[in-house]
């Protein structure tokens, strides 16, 4: 298997040109979390709401990464609750995939990390996964 950076994987993934975009990845298209068929893949994920303040069309809640989007971004996810409490209602649950098969879990992270760092979804910032070094040292959020 080859090694990819990051930045190789994401212009390599970037030639699809639908989907929903976050920093310079592009995500697929937004499936509702109660239809969905995951792909069976490592990468990173992004649950999504409708955004309530009509500037988009979507608003992202929570950001992930894993092993293999089948097996772990379920209804049986650790943050699956707050997922829904923040949706509102299953219906209005969301989700978006980036796969990173030639990825590192190391890499995948990374990734993750930045689009947390970016965006502030809601259901990361209230699970306290996410380190922010701006956050040790009083700068922003």
């Amino acid at each position: 298997m080859n090694d990819f950076s990051l930045e190789q994987w994401t212009k390599l993934h970037n030639m699809v040109p639908h989907g929903i975009k976050f920093l310079e990845h592009t995500f697929t298209g937004p499936a509702s979390f109660r239809l969905r068929l995951s792909p069976v893949s490592s990468g990173v994920y992004a649950i999504l709401v409708p955004d309530r303040s009509g500037q988009a069309e979507y608003q992202v809640i929570y950001f992930g990464e894993c092993g293999d989007f089948a097996r772990q971004v379920t209804r049986t996810h650790e943050h699956y609750q707050d997922w829904v409490e923040e949706a509102g209602r299953l219906e209005n649950l969301y989700v978006a995939y980036f796969a990173t098969p030639f990825l590192t879990e190391a890499q995948r992270r990374t990734m993750k990390n930045s689009l947390i760092e970016h965006y502030h979804p809601v259901c990361n910032e209230k699970a306290g996964k996410h380190f922010s070094f701006g956050a040790l040292l009083g700068i922003g959020r």
